[in-house]
């Protein structure tokens, strides 16, 4: 019974999508539907379609173009697109510790997570980039998270409370850790 509500939620909100977002392609919604996939359905039903079809329209416009082998990072504002709260859009090559690794850069500037959607995707991009599918039997793996922080509290890395903590800050240690994800583990190999 709980899946059923949670598709129902989910199916209003591709509808919202397709009005909010029309010229998206229909991954638009698979995306949407892979986001939310492990959201309890109480929760999912307190969120307004409008703001889980707008998470959606977010990060799948952001994953639209990707360099090869390269994490794309931003963070945003409170705002329409983000609701209350600023939220991390990350969009990587799939690879061990990448969770982890955001959580401690977040936790290194005092910020809480309030959420946390990372869906792993198989994808199929052109030699530019460029989104072409998001397909399930492709080889090429990449993660996609929308991390909404909470508000700003102790800081783990002695600095004081809001000391460099905006949001630019933060969109640089979130680059900054994932590079040194991408070295940790493309080395790792190496390192055996």
């Amino acid at each position: 019974e709980q899946n059923i509500r949670q598709i129902g939620e989910c199916w209003v909100a591709e509808e919202a999508l397709a009005r909010l977002a029309p010229n998206l392609p229909g991954d638009a919604a698979v995306l949407l539907r892979l986001l939310h996939a492990g959201v309890p359905t109480a929760e999912l039903a307190a969120e307004p379609p409008e703001a889980i079809a707008a998470a959606a329209a977010s990060l799948f416009a952001f994953a639209a173009e990707r360099a090869p082998h390269t994490a794309k990072v931003r963070v945003l504002p409170p705002g329409p697109r983000t609701g209350p709260r600023p939220v991390a859009e990350i969009v990587t090559d799939d690879m061990p510790f990448l969770v982890d690794s955001v959580l401690a850069a977040l936790a290194l500037h005092g910020r809480a997570v309030t959420s946390l959607l990372h869906p792993v995707l198989g994808v199929r991009r052109d030699a530019a980039g460029r989104l072409e599918a998001l397909d399930p039997a492709s080889p090429a793996r990449e993660s996609m998270m929308r991390v909404t922080l909470g508000a700003a509290g102790p800081v783990l890395s002695g600095m004081p409370v809001g000391a460099g903590d905006t949001l630019e800050t933060l969109e640089a240690a979130l680059a900054r850790a994932l590079s040194d994800v991408r070295v940790a583990t493309s080395a790792f190999p190496a390192m055996l």
